[in-house]
This record gives C-alpha cells, sequence and structure tokens, in this order.
C-alpha cells in the first residue's frame, strides 16, 4: 500500500468505459470511441509489416530509439529504428519513439537525451517522445545501485531536455516504479505512459497512455506485441 497524494492529479477515468474485444482496447464518452491504439516496436518485433498493421486497426506507433545495457552500461541504437521510422510514416500511422535508459549519472542521461534527439531531427514525430527507466526480471540493472531521488533527477533531465527541443515528453513506467520508485511530485508536468497488463488501471493519478497487454496479437507482426490506448 501507498499513500496517496491528493495534490497530483488524480485518475478520474470511468473504468467501465475501457472497451477490449480481440485484444483492441477502446474508451468510450458519450457512445463515442475517443481513444487511438497503438503498439510499441523495437528491433525484437523483427521486420513488422506496417501496412498491415494499419489495416488492423491500429493508429499509432511508439518506436524504440536505443537502449543503455542494463549491465555492460554500453549505449546503442536499435538495429530496426531506421527502416521501423520511415515504413511506419509511410503506411500512415502516427510515429512517435522511446528510449530504454539505465543511466546512473547525469552525463549519461544527457549522452542519451542527445543521442534521441540527433537520430530523430529527420523524421515526423507526431506522437510523444518516451523516457523509460526500469528494473530487469531475475537479474540486476544498474539503475538499482541510484536512489529514488536520483532516478527523480535523471527522469527530469531527459524530460526537460525533450520538451525544450519542442517534442512532448512522456514518463513510462509500470505501476509500481511510479509510485516506488521516483517522486511523481516533482515529475508532476510530464504525461504518464502507464504499464500495467490488467484488464482495468488502478493507478490512481493521470495518465495519458496506457500499455495494457504484453501478449497481443496483430496482422503483420510475428510474434507477441505490446499494445497501448492513448487518451
Amino acid at each position: 500500500w501507498v499513500p496517496i497524494d491528493f495534490n497530483l492529479g488524480q485518475n478520474t477515468y470511468d473504468l467501465k468505459s475501457f472497451v477490449c474485444q480481440s485484444d483492441m482496447m477502446k474508451y468510450y464518452k458519450d457512445g463515442a470511441v475517443i481513444s487511438y491504439l497503438g503498439v510499441d516496436i523495437s528491433e525484437k518485433q523483427g521486420y513488422v509489416d506496417f501496412n498491415k498493421v494499419k489495416k488492423a486497426g491500429i493508429d499509432f506507433c511508439m518506436i524504440r530509439v536505443g537502449a543503455r545495457g542494463y549491465g555492460t552500461g554500453q549505449l546503442f541504437l536499435d538495429d530496426n529504428f531506421t527502416d521501423n521510422m520511415k515504413r511506419a510514416s509511410d503506411a500512415g500511422l502516427e510515429v512517435g519513439v522511446y528510449f530504454y535508459s539505465q543511466a546512473i549519472t547525469e552525463e549519461e542521461v544527457l549522452e542519451e537525451v542527445m543521442l534521441l534527439l540527433d537520430s530523430i531531427k529527420e523524421y515526423d514525430v507526431t506522437y510523444p517522445v518516451a523516457f523509460q527507466m526500469e528494473y530487469v526480471e531475475n537479474d540486476t540493472a544498474r539503475v538499482e545501485q541510484i536512489s529514488k531521488a536520483s532516478k527523480t533527477e535523471l527522469a527530469q533531465i531527459f524530460l526537460g531536455t525533450v520538451k525544450t527541443s519542442g517534442y512532448t515528453p512522456l514518463l513510462y513506467g509500470k505501476k509500481e516504479w511510479l509510485l516506488k520508485k521516483v517522486d511523481l511530485a516533482k515529475l508532476s508536468e510530464y504525461d504518464v505512459w502507464l504499464s500495467q497488463n490488467e484488464k482495468q488501471p488502478d493507478y490512481p493519478y493521470l495518465f495519458g497512455m496506457w500499455q495494457y497487454t504484453n501478449h497481443a496479437v496483430v496482422d503483420g507482426i510475428s510474434g507477441s506485441v505490446n499494445l497501448n490506448v492513448s487518451l
């Protein structure tokens, strides 16, 4: 259990208005769909037929730009980033991006965000630019060695740099990460991309995007993929 901070914007969604059919989540208001459906993609999905993805009812795609190794600390671009960006845009999908951070110093997080900004400058990024930092299952991540205050400060630096560069920043996190591992009061100016693999989100605060499943099947993508509803 965690205490609720009522100074933060509260989750006021009508949970009964989230309707999922065949993995496809929609949010209704006054009988009309007011949400958008998206996938998030990295090199793990291999080749993606974005035209089929678009025809399957997907509106947007969040594409991984790159990452820092959670053990080695090595910085790298996603192998399929350039190809994914071009073909997703050509297929008529709205495109956003994200970066998987394992920064433990200000120098490292600036290195990450500058790599991201330099990589996306030639593309039409119409959806947010997201910061993802998290632990890993069954192993030790670099960011476990830094404090909650440090994690918060690094997120502020990344998201603030994205904002001043003219893009829409977005803070990604699983429910427990958001509630326990960062100080949301210091990150309250940024919209949240919630990751919670549930039928209904019980995250208490405002969020603009919800990654609600990581095992969906979408035409044009081999294997399973994450699906997201944008509000």
